[in-house]
């Protein structure tokens, strides 16, 4: 039921791809997930989705689960809007008649939101967002915000902690537990990612209309 495969990018870039598409799906969703986890996190989703006649297409992010590039870093928020255009197009090529939707998850959130105002893809109906990252639950202190800035203009690939609590993933704490024993699960954030994804999530409040 599960199919795996590679996709290339623009710069060169191998995006590790799982799909699972039923005969004559009644629609088709392009999964984006969150910071530091990797698309087969939502194989549970997929099964879900598939009994009940809906594809579902997702891939690991850049830097990212089983896709290439530096753990939590993206040569630049533009590099992510490709990557999903180019798998929107794909998909879309495949599947003209069937309805295609985003669903964005946390990071994915931040993603999908900026992609459908962006670009306005004529080929997606609309998009499903869970719990976005629009704005910090604890807001970094401007001192942060500085040093993050200054460290994307000199040296965006540094990386350190994201300091995602896994504790607050569930109230189910085995969906803690199972998330830091994942091998393809890792806490790493850049300082150009996580300036981008700061200016992102602004630019989301400020275009919301």
């Amino acid at each position: 039921m599960l199919a795996e495969n590679t996709y290339e990018a623009r710069d060169g870039t191998d995006l590790y791809l799982l799909s699972t598409l039923p005969d004559n799906p009644r629609a088709i969703l392009i999964f984006i997930h969150g910071l530091g986890e990797h698309i087969s996190r939502y194989k549970d989703y997929f099964a879900f989705f598939h009994k009940n006649e809906i594809g579902c297409v997702g891939f690991d992010l850049r830097g990212h689960g089983k896709s290439d590039g530096q753990r939590g870093h993206s040569p630049g928020y533009e590099y992510l809007m490709d990557d999903i255009q180019e798998i929107v197009s794909s998909v879309n090529q495949s599947y003209s008649e069937t309805p295609l939707f985003i669903y964005g998850h946390s990071m994915g959130g931040n993603l999908g939101l900026n992609f459908l105002i962006r670009r306005n893809p004529p080929e997606l109906r609309g998009g499903l967002i869970t719990s976005p990252w629009i704005k910090l639950r604890i807001k970094p202190s401007s001192i942060q915000l500085l040093l993050a800035k200054i460290m994307h203009k000199i040296f965006p690939s540094f990386s350190d902690r994201n300091s995602l609590d896994p504790a607050h993933l569930s109230r189910d704490s085995e969906i803690g537990e199972t998330y830091q024993q994942d091998p393809l699960v890792h806490d790493k954030i850049s300082a150009g990612l996580f300036t981008e994804m700061v200016e992102a999530g602004r630019f989301v409040l400020d275009h919301a209309q």
